[in-house]
């Protein structure tokens, strides 16, 4: 009945979503399935930080056509798991590979060898502006506001 409420496009889109997360289900059972029959756990793991990727795009699709606007409590502790795969995936990654991952990202790793540190610094693309979550404009570095979120 929800799904009647929206024209073909969006009903589509819907559709096409709602099949997506079937077929991840699917898909992330088999691989832990090859887990448990012995598969080497980095290839999998890799497979499995894709589908999870694929899972958190088609659940975004979901709630901007269905209204949803706040994200499940399943939906973000699969964003977190996804989050910490991929760490696997660009510690075994090429170095070349990896710095492409970092621009696009919009984040600057600095290694400090003599401190053996990293800094990072991340700059979000797209069309996010600073807020202050009291509703002031971030202009100011000095602002007493010290949590920042960032609205699309």
């Amino acid at each position: 009945m929800a799904d009647a409420q929206h024209d073909d496009t969006t009903g589509q889109a819907i559709k096409a979503a709602r099949e997506t997360l079937a077929a991840c289900t699917t898909r992330l059972d088999r691989y832990r399935a090859a887990l448990d029959s012995g598969a080497d756990p980095t290839v999998v793991s890799r497979w499995i930080a894709d589908v999870q990727a694929e899972q958190i795009t088609a659940e975004a699709t979901l709630r901007r056509y269905t209204g949803r606007k706040t994200m499940s409590p399943d939906e973000i502790h699969r964003l977190v798991e996804t989050l910490r795969n991929i760490t696997i995936v660009l510690r075994d990654a090429d170095p070349a590979d990896k710095a492409r991952v970092y621009r696009e990202l919009g984040l600057t790793l600095t290694y400090r060898p003599t401190a053996r540190t990293v800094s990072a610094q991340a700059t979000p693309s797209g069309s996010c502006t600073k807020m202050c979550p009291r509703g002031d404009s971030y202009t100011n570095l000095r602002h007493p506001c010290s949590a920042w979120v960032l609205m699309p």
